[in-house]
């Protein structure tokens, strides 16, 4: 491995698990990276010891078309995988930006979903197989290459959004999807959040197949409703119109348009969660009822230049907007259960971005805190202040 001031890029598990023994011999404290493309995401802690650099575990693994799994090391881009699965009329279904310096491990350890996990889950629902390298410098592994392998089920789950904070992931076993023929969305306008929302919990309750149904909204009051279909020509085919119908019988609007989509991820999804350009921008996503949404959109409209985009699939909201303590305080206020996932340092003193805790759940992630990382050399205090 090589190792230049206070970062070291291990080529082989081997290597990280004996880097990873060796620091906690001493209590040296780590943290692993990617592509930096999540740098913001996280709570403001004092440097670590030493930065592992992920990107020289970039290889594939194992492949298997045939059965739709594929084994990586938590270095390489989604941008690579993109391509080999492409190949083979594949792909893996994440909605993330920066796909040629986003790493799988990086996508793994931050959680971050977007509104396709409405028919197909999220990424922790399409792993297998993981390999973990753990505070003892030891190899753990769970799972396998069988999609029906549910062994180590629990132990991807324990990782995943957890920010390296119980181990570093060295390997991800995923099960991939067939690439559809065609993507389209349907997008309908509206001047309130209200009826937007009404047609996209229309749809939810339909007994259409849209892969995403999501509200987006603007400065000046615009809202807008976006529901992918993907799938062969004729199921797109046969689902556009009924979608359009199903709109404009819960809540009628003058613009509907049906545009096709290429790409493999969430455009409007990708904008809003870019965690690269945010010095003076705060980003957050928020747990909402579904009773309470429509006054939580019409609160953030009000935020000046904030963009906002409501997944009606799973009932987060997330919005992106100028870093002002009003701000802050303002999106608290509209949602407690809110996460930060970027704010300027100054902005993060003294705060968990990731929202408040209570004891009970405070004690849980102490306790396994304590089994996996005892001498809390994994980023102590990014994930949880108190961990």
């Amino acid at each position: 491995m090589s190792v230049e001031l206070h970062t070291v890029q291990p080529i082989s598990v081997a290597d990280l698990a004996a880097f990873v023994g060796d620091a906690a011999t001493v209590s040296r404290t780590l943290r692993p990276r990617g592509g930096d493309t999540k740098a913001a995401f996280g709570n403001l802690t004092v440097p670590p010891d030493q930065t592992i650099d992920m990107r020289g575990l970039s290889q594939v693994i194992d492949y298997s078309p045939v059965d739709l799994t594929i084994a990586v090391q938590p270095g390489m881009t989604l941008h690579a995988i993109d391509e080999l699965l492409a190949a083979e009329r594949q792909r893996l279904v994440l909605d993330a930006p920066n796909r040629e310096r986003a790493t799988i491990g990086g996508a793994f350890a931050a959680g971050l979903s977007g509104p396709r996990r409405l028919k197909y889950g999220a990424l922790k629902d399409f792993v297998v197989g993981i390999e973990v390298v753990t505070s003892a410098g030891e190899i753990a592994k769970a799972g396998g290459m069988v999609v029906k392998n549910v062994s180590g089920y629990e132990m991807a789950r324990l990782h995943y959004g957890a920010h390296g904070a119980f181990g570093i992931v060295a390997r991800i076993n995923l099960r991939v999807q067939p690439l559809p023929e065609k993507r389209v969305e349907l997008r309908a306008s509206y001047t309130d959040p209200d009826r937007c929302l009404e047609a996209a919990h229309a749809l939810l309750t339909s007994n259409l197949d849209p892969a995403a149904v999501y509200a987006t909204g603007a400065p000046g009051g615009h809202w807008t409703l976006h529901a992918q279909i993907e799938g062969s020509e004729a199921f797109v085919g046969g689902q556009i119109d009924k979608l359009r119908q199903a709109v404009l019988n819960a809540a009628s609007t003058d613009e509907i348009e049906v545009g096709e989509l290429d790409g493999t991820s969430t455009p409007e999804f990708d904008r809003i969660i870019d965690l690269t350009e945010t010095a003076d921008t705060l980003v957050a996503r928020m747990s909402v009822p579904a009773s309470r949404q429509a006054e939580t959109l019409a609160a953030l409209g009000k935020l000046g230049e904030a963009s906002v985009l409501a997944d009606a699939g799973s009932g987060l909201i997330y919005v992106r907007a100028a870093a002002s303590v009003e701000n802050v305080r303002a999106i608290l206020d509209a949602a407690p259960a809110s996460t930060y996932l970027a704010l300027p340092d100054e902005l993060k003193e003294g705060l968990d971005v990731f929202g408040p805790m209570d004891s009970g759940a405070a004690m849980v992630l102490r306790r396994v805190k304590q089994q996996f990382d005892p001498q809390r050399i994994f980023s102590p205090g990014r994930f949880a202040l108190h961990l």
